[in-house]
């Protein structure tokens, strides 16, 4: 079993509490603006989103974890999303709720157990919890652009 955090974020820019030293865009709504004399565009956007919803689906598959069920949830804006807390979600459905998350439309705390969770935290972290796997199968699973730290959750309930 592994507890992760999932990031676009190096952590050679973390100081000696953790925190994130470096500026970088934190979310969807940073699109058009300049990072260190950088415009962040759509395409990088897109680039990296589609990252991180491809490690859900790469490493939940590895795990062997296709459903998980939705434990909290709240709408950001004005969508409609229907959702209904501990009812069962798809992986495919997990998929595209976590683009809505990404996207800061909604907000959502998948979790089966203590050792199996998805969670969202601000500004682009991403924690899973995946038991039946350990940490080595996890770097050979061609995940890109993206770092992982054994770190647990902080929304673990």
């Amino acid at each position: 079993m592994v507890k992760l955090r999932i990031t676009k974020y190096n952590p050679i820019y973390r100081d000696e509490n953790g925190f994130f030293k470096h500026n970088e865009w934190t979310s969807f709504h940073d699109i058009g603006k300049s990072f260190d004399g950088k415009l962040f565009t759509l395409v990088e956007y897109n680039k990296i989103e589609n990252h991180y919803l491809n490690v859900i689906q790469i490493l939940f598959k590895k795990a062997g974890i296709f459903e998980m069920t939705l434990k909290d949830f709240e709408s950001c804006n004005s969508n409609d999303f229907k959702l209904d807390r501990d009812l069962k979600y798809t992986l495919s459905e997990i998929r595209e709720f976590s683009r809505s998350i990404l996207r800061e439309e909604l907000w959502a705390l998948f979790q089966n157990s203590n050792d199996c969770y998805l969670h969202f935290g601000y500004d682009y972290y991403m924690y899973m919890g995946l038991p039946n796997l350990d940490i080595k199968e996890i770097y050979n699973t061609g995940i890109e652009e993206l770092f992982i730290e054994e770190v647990v959750s902080p929304y673990l309930k």
